[in-house]
């Protein structure tokens, strides 16, 4: 087997607990509920087909996905794109970013750091652009190289592997030479795989009868990858 010289992983779900992050966000959401009930009625509207359009757009490859997804999210609610894209600016990206910090995977920085001391470089693959919630956890300088979706470079949701292989061609690693770390068995599996790379899951979200190696927590992910992968 190929010696590993690359880790590249997914942000949420696997950097941070998004259930631990949602239970720390929820009393915001309710507590605006109350203030304005209709503003977050209408918030809470947008979100959801927001997030429906991002499945409905995997296996679509686009350098306009962002702008396809906010006109998706606008066709399906009936409200104008401008009026979506404020929404989720204020409600996806900015308000949950103390959540997010709260909800970081136990033991993340060691993690992270005892990989690259191993002599493993780091990378970071998202759907969504990331630095906001990099700069939460305090990550941003973690990681060799960072990508998402996105990028009109790329143009395309995991399990579509144009982000990993942009990903490792700027690290300079064959994939056969990179591990991916994701929590989704369908997406994250998936793009490793069509990549030719390996991976591992973090998190419950495997089938116990997965041949994927799955772990509850970064640092037995890290102690297995220095230990046991080649």
């Amino acid at each position: 087997m190929t010696p590993l010289s690359a880790v590249v992983f997914d942000l949420d779900g696997t950097l941070y607990d998004t259930r631990r992050m949602r239970r720390t966000f929820l009393p915001r959401l309710v507590l605006r509920a109350v203030w304005r009930p209709l503003e977050a009625a209408r918030a809470i509207a947008v979100l959801r087909h927001y997030r429906r359009a991002h499945e409905a757009l995997r296996g679509v490859r686009a350098p306009t996905l962002a702008e396809q997804q906010l006109q998706l999210a606008a066709d399906h609610s009936g409200h104008p794109v401008d009026v979506v894209r404020e929404i989720i600016a204020d409600w996806f990206e900015r308000a949950p970013l103390a959540a997010v910090r709260s909800a970081a995977r136990p033991g993340l920085a060691d993690a992270l750091a005892a990989l690259r001391a191993g002599g493993l470089r780091t990378a970071l693959l998202s759907d969504y652009p990331p630095l906001p919630k990099l700069e939460a956890l305090a990550m941003r300088q973690a990681f060799d190289a960072i990508a998402w979706a996105q990028q009109p470079e790329i143009g395309a949701l995991k399990p579509d592997p144009a982000g990993l292989l942009h990903v490792l061609a700027s690290l300079q690693v064959h994939p056969s030479a990179a591990l991916y770390v994701g929590d989704r068995p369908d997406v994250d599996v998936g793009v490793a795989r069509r990549a030719g790379c390996r991976v591992a899951l973090i998190g419950d979200h495997a089938p116990a009868d997965s041949d994927v190696p799955r772990f509850d927590d970064l640092s037995a992910l890290t102690a297995w990858l220095l230990r046991a992968v080649p």
